[in-house]
């Protein structure tokens, strides 16, 4: 399934951003999705929980903002925004 190596990709990413701030841990992200009609906001935050599990956002508060603009359809599927790490 393509959404599942997008969501590996991010979490790989997560885990270098991660390091970047010296944290074994994020504990919330806002992510953007470019929405292409076929895969929900929700759905996406489901499987990429499920595909947490051992990482460094396991258990991580995941928000979704989707890109519904036509003008970024050139854009990447999924950005990372932000991320929150333990204090």
């Amino acid at each position: 399934m393509h959404e599942s190596g997008l969501m590996r990709g991010v979490i790989s990413d997560l885990e270098a951003l991660a390091r970047t701030h010296d944290s074994k841990r994020i504990v919330g992200v806002v992510l953007q999705i470019r929405d292409r009609g076929d895969f929900p906001g929700e759905h996406f935050v489901e499987h990429l929980q499920a595909l947490a599990v051992g990482t460094v956002i396991e258990g991580a508060h995941i928000k979704v903002e989707m890109l519904r603009d036509p003008d970024h359809l050139g854009s990447p599927a999924i950005t990372i925004q932000r991320i929150e790490v333990p204090s």
